[in-house]
């Protein structure tokens, strides 16, 4: 599956897909994530590609504060075990009510 390769290449660890959590819109960026709950199989997690920066585990209140506010709605929802949400932000700070 080309997420299971996708995570292979960026963190260097194989994983099982397990659910679809949401999909996340931003058209004013023409932007489109789909994110995914995973299972780690092997490997441990490291920043293998130049697009990762750094790699973390937290708990929900340890999760650093800078993190953008789109990346913190996808966070939420994946610790509130959500399965199939769709959201629409309509600017960096905001989400289109639903």
């Amino acid at each position: 599956m080309a997420l299971e390769r996708e995570v292979l290449e960026e963190i260097g660890c194989e994983v099982q897909v397990a659910h679809l959590i949401g999909v996340y819109a931003k058209p004013y960026r023409d932007d489109l994530v789909l994110l995914f709950a995973a299972k780690l199989v092997s490997g441990i997690p490291r920043a293998c590609s130049p697009e990762i920066a750094d790699i973390g585990f937290f708990q929900r209140e340890e999760i650093p504060p800078n993190i953008a506010f789109n990346s913190m709605v996808r966070v939420g929802d994946a610790l509130d075990g959500c399965r199939g949400v769709v959201r629409v932000f309509d600017s960096a700070t905001s989400v289109v009510s639903q």
